[in-house]
């Protein structure tokens, strides 16, 4: 399952219809990405769906769940400074990440 991007990064305006969609529903994160395939081992990955609210200025909630499997990840990202991130995930894998960022603008 592909991570999710830092959502303590700088929004847009909404422009598309997911975006739209999602401030609509109070959301500040709407997405589908992906397209379902089959690999030669017979598993399949198919499209997920994520959704993402910012509780807090440094707290973040989300959920991803893929459109062809049973089970879903939990993420909580919770920014510790400007640098640090703290992520926890539960879901088919559980995991705790400390996340350093260096920008290089």
């Amino acid at each position: 399952m592909k991570a999710l991007q830092n959502p303590f990064k700088p929004r847009s305006k909404p422009e598309s219809l997911s975006g739209s969609l999602a401030e609509s529903l109070g959301l500040d994160e709407l997405s589908v990405r992906g397209a379902a395939t089959s690999s030669a081992d017979g598993t399949t990955s198919g499209a997920t769906v994520t959704l993402g609210k910012r509780v807090s200025r440094n707290f973040y909630v989300a959920y991803e769940r893929s459109l062809a499997g049973a089970l879903g990840t939990f993420y909580i990202f919770y920014d510790l400074s400007r640098r640090f991130t703290l992520r926890a995930q539960t879901g088919e894998q559980s995991a705790v990440d400390l996340i350093f960022t260096l920008r290089y603008d």
